[in-house]
């Protein structure tokens, strides 16, 4: 008969006394992992509790901050409907849901919210706006439907059947299943283009360089694609029908928001135009009543026409504010008020006027040589501005102004 040393007597020339040794301690060895294992498994709603609340904390701050504003809301809406989902699932896995009957499958509309939230605010944060559009409020409307329509539901299933079990515990067949996972896969498809608008608006903002903070935007940045990872990973577990993958791409979810959480509260700077954009904007307003904005707005443009600053391709806030002798704050501000533009637009105005003279004057010069000396450092960030600000591409430009 084939015993199991016997590979290992002849492999390593030793009794069978020392390879059964070998098997007994690589046995007892797997027991003792297989333990672990076993109680990593149990701690695991305990973690996704804590990050759950903890998120729930920080989205808690965002609605009681005394000059919070729409944005606050925005992103209040976005933080605390994914902890809300974090600790639905935590409440599914423990079975404290059947406690909760209403509030079964609740996790549906939440994704819509927090889907909703995500995109008003980040598009918001990136494109370093003060609000978002003034009809933000119209992106909660279906969440809000979803919600009552929801409540209706477990309500008459309660009456009826006593249990409006969530879809997590639902099996084919029931009734409610086959629109219950509709409805799912629905929210995780409206979870992932949200997220996917977002990181459009950001990409452009990228591509136009209009970047003041660069290391904020790449924070911000990066938690975005993790989002965007998880969504994928819901919209393949919808797809496939596979609960646990689904709590799996949550409490992954989770973790990113809780370690964007973490370090928005500890380093202000990454949020403070969430946390400090209504009194930050108001003191930035009396500073700069107090100055002569005419004479500021003179100054601003003697150095972008005079001393040609706009040919510096990665110039900031911060490095005209050091020119004027002024907060980057107060430029901003100043540009915003003057000229109804934001910096960055601003700023291309007078690298798009430039490379238009240079066009017409210099027909023989190389387009994008002539747009790199004037303080693009892409090709695409340059069309897109000229094309924007002349309506034109560079080519048709040039072409229009000389005459054969």
């Amino acid at each position: 008969m084939y015993r199991p040393d016997s590979c290992f007597r002849t492999f390593f020339h030793v009794n069978s006394d020392f390879c059964y040794f070998f098997l007994d301690r690589h046995a007892v060895y797997c027991s003792q992992f297989g333990t672990q294992k076993d109680n990593m498994a149990s701690l695991l709603p305990e973690i996704q509790f804590s990050i759950g609340t903890g998120i729930l904390l920080f989205g808690i701050i965002q609605l009681i901050y005394r000059n919070s504003g729409p944005l606050n809301h925005c992103m209040a809406a976005a933080i605390l409907s994914l902890g809300y989902i974090l600790l639905y699932f935590w409440s599914v896995d423990t079975g404290y849901i059947s406690a909760l009957p209403l509030l079964a499958n609740t996790d549906i509309p939440a994704t819509f919210l927090s889907s909703a939230g995500i995109y008003l605010s980040f598009t918001t944060i990136l494109g370093e706006k003060d609000a978002p559009p003034p009809l933000w409020r119209r992106h909660f409307i279906l969440p809000a439907f979803l919600l009552a329509g929801m409540a209706g539901f477990n309500i008459a299933n309660l009456i009826s059947t006593g249990s409006p079990a969530p879809i997590e515990i639902l099996t084919r067949g029931e009734p409610g299943y086959r629109w219950l996972h509709a409805l799912s896969f629905g929210s995780d498809l409206a979870y992932f283009t949200y997220i996917l608008l977002t990181l459009i608006q950001g990409t452009k903002v990228l591509l136009k360089n209009e970047i003041s903070h660069r290391s904020f935007f790449r924070f911000m940045y990066a938690f975005l694609v993790g989002l965007q990872l998880t969504a994928v990973f819901f919209l393949v577990s919808r797809f496939l029908d596979v609960p646990k993958l689904i709590e799996a791409a949550t409490f992954t979810c989770g973790f990113f928001v809780l370690v964007f959480c973490v370090v928005a509260y500890r380093y202000p700077e990454y949020t403070q135009r969430v946390l400090k954009t209504i009194s930050g904007q108001n003191k930035r307003k009396e500073h700069l009543e107090k100055r002569n904005t005419d004479e500021l707005m003179t100054a601003l443009v003697n150095l972008m026409e005079k001393g040609k600053v706009y040919k510096n391709p990665v110039l900031t806030l911060k490095d005209v504010g050091r020119h004027m002798d002024i907060p980057p704050q107060m430029v901003s501000q100043l540009v915003n008020r003057k000229t109804k533009k934001n910096f960055r637009t601003f700023i291309n105005g007078y690298r798009i006027d430039a490379i238009c003279n240079l066009l017409v004057k210099h027909p023989d010069l190389p387009i994008l040589e002539i747009a790199f000396e004037n303080g693009f450092n892409s090709k695409s960030a340059f069309n897109t501005a000229f094309q924007e600000i002349t309506g034109k591409t560079p080519r048709d430009y040039r072409k229009g102004q000389i005459t054969p």
